[in-house]
């Protein structure tokens, strides 16, 4: 990002170009910009793989700097990243498929529809909440082993404030 007079990557918006879920955005801000080229061409000259720089995403400087980068240091390292953002991908869409392969084992023990709503009037329990219940359980014991949050957030695929939820009572009355 070059920060000119006139442009929106300004230090109080700085945060847009450099996070994951924004990266639309600042591509959007980038198309107007007066210095959207030369900005591109220095993250390029200077092997940004992080962040949006001139109106290019991470995911295209870092295809571009494998390909056309003048210094083979940073040829490759954006090659070891590029692999390792797939890697990482790869093992995301596992994850979610062992994930659902999972419910529907969890909703067939439980007797519980998984591509169903459940009726209103169903005293059963939700995949939701038949699932909530065993994660709850799950992070109790890791917690009464002595793991400390963040371990158990790690090993459970969630979030620090999930687990937190979790150990609360809440998950008590759902039926198992």
């Amino acid at each position: 990002m070059i920060s000119a007079t006139g442009t929106q990557c300004n230090p109080a918006n700085a945060e847009i170009f450099f996070a994951a879920q924004k990266v639309d955005e600042a591509v959007d801000l980038c198309l107007d910009c007066p210095v959207m080229f030369p900005c591109r061409d220095l993250a390029r000259a200077e092997g940004h793989v992080y962040g949006v720089w001139g109106g290019e995403t991470p995911d295209e400087r870092r295809a571009w700097l494998v390909e056309n980068h003048p210094d083979p240091e940073v040829r490759a390292e954006a090659a070891r990243e590029t692999a390792r953002i797939e890697r990482e991908r790869e093992r995301s869409i596992i994850r979610k498929r062992e994930h659902r392969a999972y419910l529907r084992i969890v909703a067939a023990q439980a007797g519980v529809a998984l591509n169903k709503p459940v009726d209103a009037e169903s005293d059963g329990p939700t995949i939701q909440q038949v699932r909530s219940r065993q994660l709850a359980t799950i992070a109790r014991q890791m917690r009464a082993a002595g793991a400390d949050m963040d371990e158990i957030a790690e090993e459970l695929g969630a979030t620090r404030r999930t687990i937190q939820r979790y150990m609360s009572a809440k998950y008590d009355n759902i039926a198992a």
